[in-house]
């Protein structure tokens, strides 16, 4: 959060809102989009200053939700393919020259399975046709920052990975309009610090605290 002045948060993907409060999503401005409505009432419980919308995220995003507002944090946690809202997000709006990009990234689950020619949108980037399906598992955490370089035009100024399991790349990245990275090397993995709080049980809300999209 420190990364970014007055950040305001679009989290996808964004469950009963649990992680977003570790991060202290509640005391910032920002849009939620979760599947559940049960889910996304209990945001708007909780984040009263919030857009909350219930939805598939990736088409909302692609259709320009939110595009009325400019963020400075974008937080994907699809526990799956996190790209097509990733692609989605960037080419339907204007962006600002400084953001931090934090995702759950669960598509490594299926490259080990060899299916990375199966899983359209990453075959759209340059860095990954040049690796054949069998070693995209293998290089893929090194192909992220490549992607989203390619993806954004912009330049990669840090980069961290935490938590990452042999079937799950967590990663956050603090990126700036300007010439890629791609010669200088990305930051250490300690460039962006790590932010948590505890726990506090969520409390329920009605459902028509909820927005629908138009």
């Amino acid at each position: 959060l420190a990364q970014v002045a007055a950040p305001t948060v679009l989290e996808a993907f964004a469950g009963a809102g649990r992680v977003g409060y570790r991060c202290g999503y509640d005391e910032l401005e920002g849009l939620a989009i979760d599947k559940q409505t049960e889910r996304a009432a209990m945001i708007a419980r909780n984040r009263p200053q919030w857009e909350v919308y219930q939805g598939d995220a990736v088409g909302l995003i692609a259709g320009g939700l939110g595009s009325h507002r400019v963020f400075t944090l974008l937080d994907f946690d699809p526990w799956g393919d996190p790209w097509p809202a990733f692609v989605g997000y960037w080419r339907s709006r204007p962006q600002p020259a400084r953001l931090v990009v934090t995702i759950h990234d669960g598509l490594p689950q299926k490259l080990e399975r060899g299916g990375g020619s199966q899983v359209d949108v990453i075959q759209q980037f340059e860095c990954v046709k040049r690796v054949s399906n069998d070693a995209l598992y293998r290089r893929y955490p090194d192909l992220v920052p490549r992607m989203v370089e390619e993806l954004t035009g912009y330049a990669i100024a840090g980069w961290r990975e935490a938590g990452t399991s042999r079937l799950n790349l967590n990663w956050a990245a603090v990126i700036v309009a300007g010439s890629s990275s791609a010669a200088q090397g990305v930051p250490g993995t300690d460039a962006i610090p790590s932010m948590s709080r505890p726990l506090r049980p969520a409390k329920g809300a009605s459902r028509s605290e909820i927005r629908s999209p138009a």
